[in-house]
């Protein structure tokens, strides 16, 4: 959830594909905010 609101507080833009992790697919809900903190260095899995 928190990449979701840093996602939602950056305009909601997803740069990139979906990075393989085992527990986010690409219909989750929170899957565009994923890809966003990866491209962001925020997250690395």
């Amino acid at each position: 959830m928190v990449t979701q609101i840093l996602y939602n507080l950056d305009s909601g833009k997803a740069d990139g594909a979906l990075p393989t992790f085992t527990d986010v697919s690409a219909n989750d809900w929170y899957a565009d905010s994923v890809t966003w903190a990866v491209s962001n260095g925020v997250a690395r899995g």
